[in-house]
């Protein structure tokens, strides 16, 4: 995750010239209040996305075929539930 973040924040505000990793102090904070402040926003924002994945045991997944013994599980189904979950978060979903 802190790699992400100091590629964001050099691109994003030092032209991607200066390394972040030496601004840290012994602590493992960032010299700079600014970056500090980002760097524990960038954490927290990513604490808060929380996807519950849907059951896989659920009865809705699952189907009886005539010509198959036992069930087959319907992952096309399975997969459009888990890509609205994500999209629900306004998380991207690239395949």
């Amino acid at each position: 995750m802190r790699e992400q973040f100091e590629a964001w924040h050099l691109d994003r505000y030092c032209g991607g010239v200066q390394r972040l990793r030496t601004c840290v102090n012994a602590e493992d904070v960032y010299y700079y209040a600014d970056t500090q402040t980002r760097w524990v926003s960038w954490q927290a924002s990513r604490e808060a996305v929380v996807i519950q994945m849907p059951d896989m045991k659920s009865e809705q997944y699952w189907e009886q075929f005539e010509d198959v013994e036992g069930e087959s599980f319907i992952f096309p189904k399975y997969l459009g539930h888990l890509d609205a979950a994500i999209k629900a978060q306004g998380l991207k979903v690239l395949l």
